[in-house]
Formats: structure tokens, sequence, C-alpha cells
């Protein structure tokens, strides 16, 4: 006997909070804990642009409830709504453009876009496997961010990666999706989630599109 190592992730949404709590076995993941709890309307309203958690107190209190009786895990991965980022497929950089020039190079790139300033936003990107050599970049707000993380961190779990849940359903349906696809590999993916419209468009497999 021993304790079996535990796995958590949880969605925040504007309506409602989802817990999911995997244990490892040696085939693979056990499913433990699936659990959802409603949230009053408005509470959380997802901008990239300003605060998200519209009553840090309220919104303290339901997670709680939600968490506190599964609470035997210390880290969790978190699944945020699409609007409280912004992402886009961009021209992989000059392979001259490496560290802080990079980062001001994506800066740069994703404020034409945007046609907006960054400000202290933190930047990510993750190049693209395909021909058409891109790569995708996403960028929120530090305090936005910080909401997020902080009410998790208040309950004394910590919030090992961050995601937004497009990426966290393409990625768990992946496998499926590309053996659907076939060999052309064209296909899209479209996310209703929270009454939210993301779409993303991949040829060969790999995003050519997000929006």
């Amino acid at each position: 006997m021993g304790f079996r190592p535990v796995h958590a992730g949880l969605y925040i949404g504007s309506q409602s909070l989802a817990l999911a709590v995997m244990e490892r076995h040696q085939r693979g993941y056990r499913l433990n804990t699936a659990q959802m709890a409603e949230l009053p309307s408005g509470l959380i309203q997802p901008s990239p642009a300003s605060l998200n958690i519209m009553d840090p107190g309220e919104f303290q209190s339901h997670l709680q409830r939600l968490i506190e009786p599964y609470k035997a895990f210390k880290k969790i991965s978190l699944s945020l709504p699409d609007p409280a980022v912004r992402a886009v497929r961009l021209s992989l950089p000059p392979e001259s453009i490496k560290g802080k020039d990079l980062d001001h190079w994506m800066r740069w790139q994703m404020e034409k876009v945007f046609l907006s300033p960054l400000g202290n936003a933190k930047v990510v990107h993750q190049r693209i496997p395909s021909h058409q050599k891109g790569v995708l970049a996403v960028t929120i707000q530090q305090d936005i961010l910080e909401q997020y993380e902080e009410a998790v961190r208040r309950l004394e779990i910590e919030p090992i990666w961050v995601n937004i849940s497009s990426f966290q359903l393409f990625n768990f349906y992946h496998d499926l999706i590309l053996q659907l696809a076939g060999p052309p590999g064209r296909f899209m993916v479209l996310n209703l989630f929270d009454h939210n419209f993301t779409l993303m468009i991949f040829m060969q497999g790999a995003m050519d599109f997000i929006r």
C-alpha cells in the first residue's frame, strides 16, 4: 500500500467552476472526483483588459466550498476563460532574434495586431511545428493572472500550470481529432464555453489561425 500521486485541474468560467481530481495508477489515470459549482451572474467577467473577478471575497467562498472536501492535493492546473487572454498566430521571427530581443519582438508584433499596448502583460509563445514556420503567442495582464492564482494560493494550493479552456480541450482530444481528420490534417475547433466564441483552424495538423 501507499499514497498514489493525485493530480487536480480547476476550470474557472464566467458561469461555473469545475474540479477534476485524478489518481495515477500503473496503467494510467483514474478519475477520483468530478464536481461543478454554479457562480452568480456577473461574479466573473472575463476580459483581457480589466480585472475579471468582481467580488474576490464572494468568489473565494465559492472556490473554497468546491475544493475543501477534496483537498488531498497541494498543486493544481488552472483553465481560465478564453477572453481573459489574447492569442494570435505569428510568423516565425528571424533566427538572429533571441533572449530579451525575442520578447520585445513578440510584444511589438502583438501590439500591431491588437492595436493596443501590452503594458505589463505576460507574454508566452510556442513554436508551431509546420512547414509554414509559425508561432502561437498568448498574452495576459499580470494583475488578471494574479487574481486567479492568488485565489487558489489562499487555499494553500499552488497553481503549477495555467492555460485557457480552448487549448485544454484541444490537448485532451488531440489524438482523436487528428485520427478523424485523416492525412490532410485540415479541421476546425470551435469552443463555445460560457457564451464565448473561439475558432481555431488547422492545416496539416498545425494551427493556422486563431480568433
